[in-house]
């Protein structure tokens, strides 16, 4: 006999001002590990688990170099933070110019924009070529990592433009990209087993940058 309790949405998603707060948001929202074990919805949930309990390894440990290197989360996507007075005080001081602050929650989470963080995608043309990833050589100061680069980085002056199509599908992200000389798309979406990539309809490896995204070699 399999069997599975069962909760309500009403108690997973309850109309919390902090509920109605991000769902009102239209851009992502990512946090530090400070805010790892907070309920801050009321639903006693933390907040780094899936709604099977399941956690992703290779974001495991990206989570934890963010605990030294929180700049990383630049990198994935995300318009808005969610931070304590302590990574405010902290680990954030040295840019807190470029912190707008949005609300205030009474658990003590502090919602802001970053007006220095990267879009869901975005191109570059210097980038660390790795075979084994490395928790160790993640860097927000440094170039992206990106497993298997075959093409050569550093090219000065490139330039490129990336837009990313609007869409209800959870299932596939269209891109429309354009580049003065070859380069890496990187995507702030999760890589993992079973996404394919297409280039103008032509199949092409889908790498890992960061130990956590996906990227697009173009111009190859």
């Amino acid at each position: 006999v399999l069997a599975q309790s069962y909760i309500h949405p009403d108690q997973v998603f309850p109309e919390t001002r902090f509920i109605q707060t991000l769902q009102g948001l239209e851009a992502r929202v990512a946090g530090t590990n400070q805010l790892r074990d907070w309920p801050l919805s009321g639903n006693r949930i933390p907040q780094v688990s899936s709604a099977g309990g399941q956690v992703l390894e290779s974001h495991k440990r990206f989570m934890e170099r963010v605990t030294d290197d929180p700049l990383l989360l630049r990198r994935t996507g995300s318009a808005s933070l969610l931070l304590t007075k302590e990574d405010m005080q902290g680990s954030f001081a040295p840019v807190r110019p470029m912190l707008k602050i949005r609300e205030v929650f009474a658990s003590g989470a502090i919602l802001v924009d970053d007006l220095a963080m990267r879009p869901v995608a975005w191109t570059v043309f210097d980038w660390r070529t790795t075979s084994t990833f490395s928790e160790d050589k993640l860097s927000s100061q440094d170039h992206p990592l990106v497993e298997g680069a075959a093409l050569p980085a550093q090219i000065p002056g490139a330039t490129g433009e990336v837009e990313v199509e609007k869409s209800s599908r959870s299932d596939r992200i269209t891109i429309k990209t354009k580049l003065s000389a070859p380069g890496i798309l990187l995507i702030a979406n999760t890589w993992y087993p079973g996404w394919e990539a297409t280039v103008d309809d032509e199949a092409v490896p889908l790498l890992r940058a960061e130990g956590l995204f996906q990227a697009i070699e173009l111009g190859s």
